[in-house]
């Protein structure tokens, strides 16, 4: 029975031991906790000392951009507008090389004699004044205009209707 009461004993003054241990470092940390805190709050203090005009001149030597929240607003202000204005530009670029051409363009259709109807229905469309020489053959058989086509230089431009091409070719 002496060996287990020497052993407990033994267990109790080691748990002691290491309750002491511990206890001892916490409170070394907590105070060196406190000790840095104060460091920390003097710094803090003395950057809170540090002027405008010394931070920005810090930093202009650093390579640095200083602007005001005025003049960083201002900035991105003409940021997006000169986004904006690039893409009006490349929208009209884009709107110019799918565009057709002028409709208020004319074209000097010249029939000369011996000229028919089929030459001078194909002739228009080649030049983009209409878009299909079969309406025109059509339109010019149906209103007895075939028969009347004169020789000489027409002025025709594609926004004329049939009717118009008809009556510039046949007086």
């Amino acid at each position: 029975m002496k060996p287990i009461v020497m052993s407990f004993s033994l267990g109790l003054l080691l748990s002691t031991v290491i309750i002491g241990v511990v206890y001892f470092i916490e409170i070394d940390n907590e105070a060196g906790a406190e000790a840095m805190s104060e460091e920390e709050s003097q710094l803090n203090n003395e950057e809170e000392s540090i002027t405008e005009d010394e931070a920005r001149s810090y930093l202009e030597d650093q390579d640095h951009v200083v602007l005001t929240s005025s003049e960083y607003e201002e900035l991105t202000n003409s940021k997006k507008n000169n986004e904006q204005l690039k893409d009006k530009i490349s929208q009209l670029e884009k709107g110019n090389e799918n565009s057709e051409p002028s409709q208020n363009v004319g074209y000097e259709m010249v029939i000369e004699q011996g000229m028919g109807l089929e030459e001078v229905a194909s002739q228009l469309q080649e030049e983009g004044i209409i878009e299909d020489e079969t309406k025109l053959k059509e339109y010019f058989r149906e209103n007895d205009y075939s028969r009347s086509i004169q020789t000489g230089s027409f002025i025709v431009t594609p926004n004329m209707s049939l009717k118009q091409i008809a009556i510039t070719m046949t007086n």
